[in-house]
Formats: structure tokens, sequence, C-alpha cells
């Protein structure tokens, strides 16, 4: 028996290792939460501070725990990633109440900010993390209009809270591009905020003004008593901030975001104006900027990110922006010193399944307007609606067809009454919305059997990895869980749109590819991935199949 004692003494401390650390950051959490607490030497909170519970647990993350408090925070170090659940969002539901009881959200506010509050929108982008001292962020992007019936929603929306166990907002950011709601970030403003996180109590509350050093930084107030400094800021949206630290620290944070003194040449300089944050457009032209005018809210297309814009909100652009609006800032028409406007688009999620024609379709149109409304300023001689239809009449470029579209109103536009393999079409392919159907009778088919090829794109009648029905563009194959088998007689519609290609055989949907969540890096991360097709029509394949009765109409015919 003796001889098993060391090895058994060895495996009691490797596990005691192991288990210690656990016990002590959970006796460390509660101590730290716990308030009051007594004071050590090391610690520099007064007795007043340490007998409030959010004073005590923002000094902890601050001075003890280094969990630092922001927008991007939750990626950090030791922020740990964890799944979003009913429970997660009901505490973020009661902090958004609490803030508008508080005065600091309006009606519409909440009712947007709730409205994004659950796991089955597909829309919605959420994600959670959790760290020492009983702190959660919750946060989300809305991906796509907020509102598909409001001709004025953005495609921008986002939300961020860090609460406390106790569900104190000690952070918070309301981000919506639609939003006109001018609250104004003042002393009776932070006071709310002070009220809602218990903090009222102390009586040293003092009001920097940094306004004059950081360009629309909104109000600050810092309490030596609390050794916390409060902050809000409404002209880009609502961010309320609290953190714990010291004079010096404060001091020199006047300092980091002061006014340098190093000479910057606006001579002859061109400024892409994106950002209001960044550089203030008025201040800009003042200092003798000369400005193009492309504010990122509201012409920037980022595909399927969830932040700024899938598709630009044309019906608010030709009806209400210029480029003498910057942002929330407005100019007179036609400043001299505004040279005009554009729009951007970045591809920022690689892998998400964006083709070439995915991105040409929301440039051409936004290409469109942006060109009228660049030209023409406010003085648009059309409503949008005539506009609209009369754009449509418009080819891309001479010999230009990127979109695929055939006909001008919705038809039956191709028909064959069969398919030989290698025939050519008149047509190379046809674009968003489409259906394509036709009967089939099937025979034995090598992998990698095609149906019909473009340049663009092939649909295949047995794909080259499994041997089922499916298409290939881009360096992407998305294959249905559908194969014809030798003799099968079968009715086949695709149809597509910009969103989603769906296959139905006999009438019956086989599997609508809409835009799917996919998951990495253990599940913490997450990506949305489209699977859309500009059907191919140039060129048959080389199939024993017999295809009949092929039937084009350049409109979804299930809609």
């Amino acid at each position: 028996m003796k001889k098993y004692r060391l090895p058994l003494a060895c495996a009691l401390v490797v596990l005691l290792s192991l288990a210690l650390p656990f016990a002590v950051f959970s006796l460390w959490d509660k101590a730290l939460l716990s308030a009051p607490h007594s004071q050590t030497a090391a610690e520099g909170l007064s007795a007043e501070a340490r007998a409030n519970s959010t004073a005590c647990t923002l000094y902890a993350c601050s001075h003890v725990l280094n969990v630092p408090l922001g927008y991007n925070s939750g990626s950090e170090n030791p922020w740990a990633q964890t799944a979003i659940d009913d429970a997660t969002l009901d505490r973020a539901r009661s902090a958004l109440r609490a803030l508008h009881d508080a005065g600091l959200l309006t009606d519409v506010q909440l009712a947007k900010a709730l409205a994004v509050c659950t796991q089955n929108d597909k829309a919605t982008t959420w994600n959670a993390a959790t760290a020492p001292g009983g702190l959660t962020q919750v946060s989300c992007n809305v991906i796509g209009n907020f509102d598909d019936e409001s001709p004025d929603s953005y495609s921008s929306f986002a939300l961020n809270l860090i609460l406390t166990s106790a569900g104190t907002p000690v952070y918070f950011n309301y981000q919506d591009g639609q939003d006109t709601t001018h609250l104004i970030a003042d002393a009776a403003y932070l006071q709310k905020y002070s009220t809602l996180l218990g903090l009222d109590s102390f009586a040293d509350w003092q009001h920097p003004d940094w306004r004059a050093a950081v360009q629309d930084f909104g109000v600050a107030a810092y309490s030596e008593t609390a050794q916390l400094y409060l902050t809000a800021n409404c002209r880009y949206g609502i961010t309320l901030s609290a953190a714990s630290m010291t004079p010096q620290d404060y001091a020199d944070l006047d300092a980091l975001y002061a006014k340098g003194d190093t000479p910057v040449k606006s001579e002859n300089i061109i400024m892409n104006a994106w950002y209001n944050g960044y550089a203030d457009p008025a201040t800009m032209i003042k200092d003798g900027y000369q400005l193009i005018s492309i504010p990122g809210a509201m012409v920037y297309i980022v595909p399927l990110a969830g932040y700024y814009q899938d598709y630009l909100n044309e019906v608010f652009l030709y009806k209400e922006w210029t480029p003498a609006h910057i942002g929330k800032a407005v100019f007179e028409e036609k400043h001299p010193a505004i040279l005009g406007g554009m729009f951007a688009i970045w591809n920022d999620h690689a892998g998400n399944g964006i083709s070439v024609k995915d991105i040409h379709h929301r440039v051409f149109p936004a290409l469109q307007t942006l060109a009228v409304k660049t030209w023409t300023g406010k003085e648009t001689s059309l409503p949008f609606e005539v506009y609209n239809e009369k754009r449509s009449a418009i080819s891309e470029a001479p010999g230009v067809n990127q979109l695929g579209r055939i006909g001008k109103s919705p038809a039956l536009v191709y028909e064959r009454s069969t398919v030989a393999p290698g025939s050519t079409s008149t047509y190379p392919e046809i674009g968003y919305n489409y259906t394509v159907s036709f009967d089939i009778t099937g025979a034995p088919e090598k992998s990698g059997t095609e149906l019909f090829r473009s340049p663009n794109a092939v649909f295949y009648l047995a794909d080259p990895i499994r041997g089922m029905m499916g298409f290939a563009r881009d360096g992407y194959l998305n294959t249905f869980p559908y194969k014809v088998n030798p003799g099968e007689k079968a009715t086949i519609q695709i149809e597509g749109d910009h969103r989603s290609t769906t296959l139905r055989v006999n009438g019956k949907v086989v599997e609508e590819m809409n835009i799917q969540k996919c998951y990495f890096n253990a599940g913490k991360d997450s990506m949305s991935y489209i699977r859309t097709l500009v059907f191919p029509l140039e060129k048959a394949g080389n199939f024993n199949s017999r295809i009949e009765n092929l039937k084009v109409h350049n409109y979804r015919v299930s809609k």
C-alpha cells in the first residue's frame, strides 16, 4: 500500500492546484462585491465610497481586477465570451427600461431597443461576455433595415450594455442611424444617470468643461469621494459611462485628449468627411479644408456585416440628402468648401459568400441615386417613384448587363422544349429576381455533371463533392439535399433573389437557402453567410438525363 502513497499524494497536489485558484477567485469576487468592506493600506477609496456598491465594484474593476470597461472591452482579457440566453436578454431589457424611466431614453428609443432584444430575430447578432466582479456585457448589431416598411430606416443599429451583478448599467451605448432625436447631454442629464447608478449621495460632484479641448465630448462629472467619473454624450447616438479613476489619471485624460500644438497644413487638402466625431466638418471648413461629403451612417455599405448599411436607403437619400448634409451637420446648398459627395462599399468579412454580382447589385442603384443627388442637390425634378420607374429602363452601360436583366416587365422571357447537352442559349444568365423550371428524367450522372454554365457560375445536376444538385460561383459551392436518381421523373424549380436561392421539386420546397449564421472561434464569433445565385444559362453541360420544358421567368413565380 505504501508504494501508492506518493502517486496519490502527487495527484492530490495537482487537483488542489487546479481547484484552488477557482475557489480563491470565487471568494474574491464575493468579497469585492460586499459593501462596505474594510480599508487596507493599499486602498485609496473613502469609507463612504466603500459603502456604495457601484463605486466599490468600479474601483475593484479598475484597481484590483484590471477589467476594461468600454465599447470593445468584451473581447479583451479578462472578459470571457459566453452564450446569449433569455436570462441575459431579460437583464438587458430591465436595464433599458430603467434607463427610460430615468429619462435617459425616449419612448421611441426604448421601443426600438426592446424590439431587438430577442434571440428569434435572424437580423440581429448578439454577443455576451462576463468578467470578474460580477460584470456582464451584452451587445448587438442589427443586419438589414430596422423597419422594412419605413423608407427612412437605416441598417445601422447597435446596442451595448455593461451591467453589474445588480443590473446597473455602468456603460451604455445606443446607435441608430435613423434616429433624429436630439437629447441634450448636460449636467441635468448626467445627474439622472448618477441617480440611476445610485451615486447621487456623493456631494462633491464637479463638472469639468472639456468641450473646448475635445470636440463633441459631451459632459463629464467627477467625485473625488467616490473616485469616479461619469460621462454622457448624445451627439452621435447615446453613450453613458462610469469608471473609477484617480484625480491624477483624470487630469492626464484632459491632457491626452486636448488639442495639440503641432501645425497641420490645410491648403490644397481635400478631406473625406465620413465621421464628425473624428473631424467636425464646420471646424474643418473654418480651418481651410475642402470636403467631400461621405457620411458613414448614410452612404457606407458593408455587405451583411451588421454595421453601416447592407443596401443604401435610396428613398431617404433621394428625398432628403444632399452633399450639404454631412451626418447631422447641415450646411448651405452648394457650399464652396464642399466639393461633392460619394458613397463607399467595404467588404470587411472575407468568406461571407458575397459574390461580385452581389456587390454590383448594391453598387449600381446606389451609383444612380448618388449621381442624381450630387448633380442636382435638393432640386430633383421628379418624384422618387417616377425616377425609380424611369431608371429601370436605363442600361448599366452600352453592352453591359451585369445585373442579368431580361425584359422590362414580369413575364416568361425564355423557354425551350428540350435542352440538348452542349447546346447554347440566347442569354448568358438571368439575375434577381427569377424562376427557372424544367422537367427532368434522371439518368446516371458522374460527380461534377453540369446542367448550365456561364462565365460567372455553374449549376450542377451532380456537384463534384457529393453528387447533389447545387451551384458554384466566386469560389463557393452550395448544394441542396437532393439528387435525381436514374429513372426518376420530376419537375424542378429554382427561384433566386438578392437574399436566397430556393429549390422546389414537384412543387415542394426542398431547401430555401437564406442568409445563414456561421459560428467560429469555438462559438465566440459569428458571421452571416449568403447563398445567392445569378442563374447561368449560356451553355448546357454534358449530362445524360433528359431535360424538357425549360422555362425562365424574370420574377419569382411563388411570390
